[in-house]
């Protein structure tokens, strides 16, 4: 696909720039994973502003139980 077919979706901000390489920072031709690394990311800055699971997903949009499954995750990275 081309970019030009999306212009007439995407912000003006976006169009013309060009695309980045990924780099080898992570893999970041590997959408779900940088995906996963991002929503890690924002759970756990909204444990530190709000202090609980529950007000963390009720400001991220999402449910409890996916704040835990994230919390989970990032416990496990860091035990490695």
């Amino acid at each position: 696909m081309e970019v030009g077919t999306l212009a007439p979706r995407l912000p003006n901000t976006v169009v013309g720039r060009p695309v980045p390489e990924s780099s080898d920072e992570g893999d970041a031709s590997d959408l779900s994973g940088f995906v996963d690394k991002v929503a890690c990311e924002k759970v756990l800055r909204a444990m530190e502003k709000y202090g609980s699971q529950q007000l963390a997903a009720q400001h991220l949009g999402i449910h409890q139980s996916t704040v835990s499954r994230k919390l989970k995750k990032l416990r496990g990275i860091a035990e490695r």
